[in-house]
């Protein structure tokens, strides 16, 4: 059996064949769960099923598990697992992310020094500015009325691409002219080209792409699966942001497949394996014509 052919192919397959030469009975656990060890050490479960009838002869409640079951050293205590003929992973399932709405959207085209050095530039410049022309005047031996006011207006209007009325009388303030139209005309042509890619093409923000940014927000809950052993393994890993997802969790939920539709609401975010994410987000294309949720590997 290779690694790209589908679980359910072989399940499948392993149905036939025993079909095929005995009977059998297909039997689910009470409780829906895969089976963890609880605080008094009795075993949930499928895993507790098999624990029970290893255990106790006279109960006999099933021969064996079938499943993805995740292997580890406390289940293989109690059972004995084949080779396993499928590899999945954990991921963290939640809401797909959509376009909001951002009243801030024309100042993302700049980070926030470029903005904060565009501040510095134009009070320097009109500081500069106002002082060669004062310094001119006082030179030629004339006039300006209202220069800071004027100063400031012409910078700003200059900056934003608008025609002015004011110009300075001598080649001094004219070379700060030139020096700042090309300043401007630089800044504006770079801002106006990013604005419009960012609104032709907008970019859809992933909130949550991995286990430290699931427990470093707080507007999106979470949940685990219960009965399984992610939240063991996760406790015993000894890594602060892996117990955070266990102490912090806002509960559980039955199964991944169960939760689909209070994971793609938006209620809150699981973490669930690949399998079944694939599975629902296929089911929700064929249905709905839309994926309504987003995995994050």
């Amino acid at each position: 059996m290779t690694s790209e052919e589908p679980l359910w192919t072989h399940i499948k397959e392993l149905r036939l064949k025993v079909s095929s030469h005995c009977s059998y009975e297909l039997v689910r656990p009470p409780d829906g769960y895969w089976g963890a060890e609880g605080p008094d050490g009795v075993w949930s479960g499928m895993m507790g099923m098999v624990h029970r009838e290893s255990t106790f002869f006279s109960c006999e409640e099933v021969d064996f598990a079938l499943g993805p079951f995740t292997v580890t050293p406390q289940r293989q205590s109690v059972s004995d697992f084949t080779v396993s003929v499928h590899n999945d992973n954990q991921a963290i399932m939640l809401i797909r992310p959509g376009i909001q709405n951002d009243l801030s959207g024309f100042l993302k085209p700049f980070s926030l020094e470029v903005w904060l050095l565009t501040l510095t530039a134009v009070i320097c410049i009109c500081i500069t500015m106002a002082l060669v022309v004062w310094a001119e005047g006082r030179i030629f031996n004339f006039v300006n009325k209202n220069l800071p006011s004027r100063v400031s207006a012409w910078v700003l209007q200059t900056l934003t691409q608008e025609s002015s009325h004011w110009l300075p009388e001598k080649d001094g303030g004219r070379l700060v002219t030139i020096t700042w139209l090309l300043a401007s005309l630089v800044f504006m042509s770079s801002y106006s080209g990013i604005l419009t890619a960012m609104l032709t093409l907008p970019r859809v923000t992933i909130p949550i792409d991995s286990l430290s940014d699931l427990v470093a927000q707080v507007q999106l809950p979470w949940r685990l699966e219960a009965g399984s052993m992610t939240p063991k393994f996760l406790l015993d890993s000894g890594d602060p942001v892996r117990e955070r997802v266990v102490t912090h969790s806002s509960g559980t939920f039955p199964d991944c497949w169960t939760a689909r539709q209070d994971i793609a609401s938006g209620k809150y975010a699981a973490i669930c394996d690949e399998t079944t994410m694939k599975k629902a987000m296929s089911w929700d294309f064929r249905y709905k014509s839309l994926v309504c949720s987003y995995m994050a590997i």
